[in-house]
């Protein structure tokens, strides 16, 4: 039997773009498939130790239209690679990149699938929302129409979509997140709070994401430095975004004199859940997280977790008791939260992270996550040779 060909399509495929460009190597990884990715810098490999065929288009930025400006050459293979394929995966919206290719494949029949990845999520239209509007009459609304399947990673991520789509074909499907041995949390916690300053008997709250306006590290760090309790302290790991950098917070600590925040290096390999094992729970106050892998791991290595209503994958879970799912994105109901963190024993915690823990390791395997796509993308390809 001919092995089923399938083409992601992805922009700026690299370590710095978090959890879409983790999907993509989950689906790589699940339906061998080959990447096209639209890059418009160096970044152009997630993994160097990846073993996925890969296909890299530079594009060029201009002031009429920053996405349009690609070498021809790059896209006549990229579409040949589409229209020989079975199907199609666009990970975002709004891009050049994705109304392109969801364009070769109507051109050539070939089935394609969206996954928006939080683009539909109401929060997305406070801004730039005029493009975004003209995008969905001229583009939007036909893409989403023809295509074989909409994917969401949880039920929140959909519910907020529905107000801007009608389709009923759509799926969700959890995204998968790596079994983590828990067995060295001990060690980790030692060496890891050695290595930061941080008492071992303290209360350790973990931050791990891009130092930008929406994941409201700023925020984060203005609810641990309030909380009743000085031997509660705040860990915070992730790369820079074009608008907030690690040390403009580190630099907001220093002038506001908060002695209990902590920073690290971004992380991107397996030793970054030796972070997770070395804290006593995970913080979120997002304004937007369609799925929230930080989330995800956090459960998987056995933490409780606090998360803001932005979490939208605080809705699967809020029945399991592992953790703090906020009401709403007052700094005081996090605060609070925080404080019964830092009154709430050792093993309490312990029970709640075990909690989150067994349901990672039970609904986000990912042997579970090969068996949904793969029954998708039979289901679809048959579903379009009718």
């Amino acid at each position: 039997m001919r092995q089923t060909r399938v083409v992601q399509i992805g922009y700026n495929w690299s370590k710095e773009s978090a959890g879409s460009a983790q999907a993509i190597y989950n689906f790589a990884e699940a339906l061998d498939t080959i990447v096209i990715s639209f890059s418009r810098d160096s970044r152009l490999r997630y993994d160097d130790d990846l073993e996925i065929e890969q296909f890299h288009i530079p594009y060029f930025e201009s002031a009429l239209n920053r996405y349009s400006y690609t070498w021809s050459s790059k896209k006549r293979k990229a579409e040949q690679l589409i229209a020989n394929s079975d199907l199609l995966i666009c990970h975002g919206l709004f891009r050049y990149c994705y109304d392109w290719a969801i364009g070769i494949a109507i051109k050539h029949k070939i089935p394609y699938w969206i996954i928006p990845h939080g683009s539909l999520d109401p929060y997305v239209y406070t801004y730039r929302t005029l493009s975004k509007r003209i995008w969905f009459t001229l583009k939007g609304n036909k893409a989403f129409s023809q295509a074989s399947a909409l994917i969401f990673s949880t039920e929140k991520e959909l519910l907020k979509a529905q107000s801007f789509i009608d389709t009923e074909r759509f799926q969700i499907v959890h995204w998968p997140v790596s079994y983590v041995d828990t067995s060295n949390a001990e060690s980790a916690k030692i060496r890891i709070r050695s290595l930061h300053s941080i008492p071992y008997n303290a209360k350790v709250l973990l931050f791990i994401g891009r130092f930008h306006p929406s994941k409201r590290p700023l925020e984060t760090i203005k609810v641990v430095a309030n909380a009743h309790d000085k031997n509660i302290y705040l860990l915070m790991i992730g790369p820079d975004s074009d608008v907030l950098t690690a040390n403009e917070c580190y630099k907001f600590c220093k002038d506001n004199h908060f002695t209990n925040i902590r920073f690290a290096k971004p992380v991107f390999d397996m030793s970054k859940f030796n972070y997770y094992m070395a804290a006593d729970a995970f913080i979120s106050l997002s304004c937007r997280e369609n799925f929230g892998y930080t989330v995800a791991e956090a459960m998987a290595s056995g933490i409780p977790v606090i998360l803001s209503p932005g979490n939208d994958l605080s809705k699967d879970i809020s029945p399991l008791n592992c953790g703090w799912m906020l009401k709403d994105d007052s700094l005081n109901s996090a605060i609070d939260a925080v404080n019964e963190i830092a009154e709430t024993p050792t093993d309490i915690l312990a029970k709640m992270g075990q909690r989150g823990q067994h349901w990672a390791r039970t609904e986000l395997t990912k042997e579970r996550f090969r068996a949904n796509i793969n029954a998708l993308v039979q289901k679809t390809i048959l579903t379009h040779a009718r």
